[in-house]
């Protein structure tokens, strides 16, 4: 923000004026926030001119200097004065904002209907679609093939639940890239006479096959390895193979099917042989069981596909019917249109009322609000695009980041167009040493796109910092806590498995925060501010 701020000063300093310069942010929230950090650096900067004296602030120190040097420290008072006075006409928007006012503003270029009403959640339009869908699509199922759809598919809430991902825009490409469920279905039939031929063989001879399984000595019989194989679980999973194979099947085959395929043998198999389980039996359950794989991962795809091709036709004619747009609407309209046939022309009326954008927090800009600013500012018409962002967060998915839109940016900006901030105004000075010592070590490879996420070490600002004091004493910049290993049934010892890991990470630094607090509590710890050391 303190970035932004300043490249937003340079800009009023240059003659724009603050509707002129667009600043793009991602929550309503922080567009109010962002625009009383702005005007509050205008003024800073104002009243330095006004006084035409000194700052301790660096950069305000050098516009000022330059200023005076060109000799026109009247006009720049003049412009900040302007912008201090019109901050309410500043044009702040988030990203929803900005195609609202885009679509609205230029709603002849933009091709969209005058009087849209806004609507803020359109959750419901989407719950009745894909119930819809459900309905059309699960209901009619017979006995076989309704098993083989929840199977595969899930509950109604379950694909809910996935299918939230796959709705909003831009739309994700599903692999396999199946979308007729009936088709697929279908598959499940031409299994039903391999089962058939599998069932009689078992009726026929199932003692004998049964008796390798539970005598053979190469399987784990291991009930911690969940192993099928075990002594209990077989003798439940052939009573319901039994029950299961009675007669001809007309449905999938329940889990227990899995332990008569070579593909579970070779998962629990012991360093010993035995050809008894080579038999032709159990290779070809095997194919079954590979094909029945099959089936149900493309039921799943083509099921996904198709909910969401159905849900998006079905909101998309309730909301024209309704005269309805919501706010993720707005920036599909907005990309569409400057991609149809008057798109030069919305581009160029946009970038006119704006010449320059600054985007906030650009590593949660997603594919399609990159391809919006890139359309107005990169291929387009627009004077300057400005990109704030923190690469290294860019990698967060589950907070909106989105790692390889940042990096298609990136290529597109160029080597010549990135500055790096070196100076960090939030860490004490040891902090900062430590963590340039740990990443300088793998600068070049320190995170996993390492050819777009580099190191680059950083200052401490020389400003006062809160030390975390312990025992008058300063706690260590950097503490690493290594995880116990375990040791396994054969005396080894073995890192922790992760959700092992987990359960002691959250104890440990649960453990931590009490232990300071009580440090706290009794006088012992404390922050102490001071000048950097």
């Amino acid at each position: 923000t303190y970035s932004i701020a300043n490249l937003y000063l340079r800009q009023i300093l240059a003659g724009r004026k603050v509707g002129e310069v667009l600043v793009v942010t991602f929550t309503k929230a922080a567009t109010d926030e962002l625009r009383g950090r702005l005007r509050a650096r205008l003024f800073d900067a104002l009243a330095l001119l006004e006084r035409d004296g000194s700052s301790r602030d660096e950069l305000l120190r050098v516009l000022a200097d330059e200023r005076r040097t060109a000799g026109d420290l009247d006009t720049a008072v003049r412009r900040l004065r302007l912008a201090v006075r019109a901050m309410d006409e500043a044009a702040v928007f988030s990203i929803h904002g900005f195609c609202q006012r885009a679509l609205t503003e230029f709603a002849f270029n933009s091709g969209q209907g005058f009087g849209l009403e806004v609507l803020a959640d359109d959750s419901e339009l989407w719950r009745a679609a894909i119930l819809d869908w459900w309905r059309r699509t699960a209901y009619p199922l017979d006995a076989g093939k309704a098993r083989l759809f929840e199977a595969a598919v899930g509950t109604l809430e379950g694909i809910r639940a996935q299918l939230q991902p796959l709705l909003r825009t831009p739309r994700p490409e599903l692999l396999p890239a199946v979308s007729d469920v009936a088709a697929v279905l279908a598959r499940f039939d031409a299994q039903l006479p391999a089962l058939a031929e599998i069932g009689a063989h078992w009726r026929r001879d199932g003692e004998r096959l049964k008796a390798i399984l539970r005598d053979s000595k190469a399987l784990s019989r291991s009930k911690s390895s969940k192993s099928p194989f075990c002594k209990d679980r077989l003798a439940t999973d052939f009573a319901l193979l039994d029950r299961y194979f009675a007669m001809d099947p007309d449905q999938p085959p329940p889990d227990a099917f899995d332990a008569l395929t070579p593909q579970a043998m070779a998962k629990y198999a012991l360093k010993k042989q035995d050809l008894n389980l080579d038999d032709p039996f159990f290779a070809r359950c095997g194919e079954v069981r590979a094909a029945l794989d099959g089936i149900a991962g493309d039921l799943r795809a083509a099921a996904l596909a198709d909910a969401a091709e159905y849900a998006r036709t079905r909101v998309q004619q309730a909301k024209a019917d309704g005269g309805w747009l919501s706010y993720d609407d707005m920036l599909t309209r907005l990309r569409d249109a400057l991609a149809g046939p008057g798109g030069p022309a919305l581009a160029k009326a946009v970038t006119e009322r704006f010449p320059v954008a600054m985007i906030d927090e650009f590593q949660d800009t997603d594919p399609l609000q990159w391809e919006i600013f890139r359309r107005l500012y990169v291929d387009g018409p627009g004077t300057g695009l400005l990109l704030i962002g923190d690469p290294k967060q860019a990698i967060y998915s589950f907070r909106g980041g989105d790692i390889f839109t940042y990096m298609a940016a990136q290529r597109q900006v160029g080597a010549a167009g990135r500055a790096t901030l070196l100076r960090n105004w939030r860490s004490t000075p040891a902090v900062v040493r430590a963590v340039n010592a740990v990443f300088s070590r793998r600068a070049r490879d320190a995170f996993v796109f390492g050819d777009t996420i580099g190191f680059a070490p950083a200052d401490a600002a020389d400003k006062s910092h809160r030390y975390l004091v312990e025992d008058a004493a300063d706690r260590p910049a950097l503490i690493l806590w290594t995880l116990p290993l375990k040791a396994n049934s054969r005396g080894d010892l073995k890192p922790p498995s992760k959700a092992d890991a987990t359960a002691l990470a959250h104890a440990a630094v649960a453990d931590e925060i009490v232990r300071l607090l009580a440090g706290a509590r009794r006088g012992a710890v404390a922050l102490v501010e001071r000048d950097a050391d």
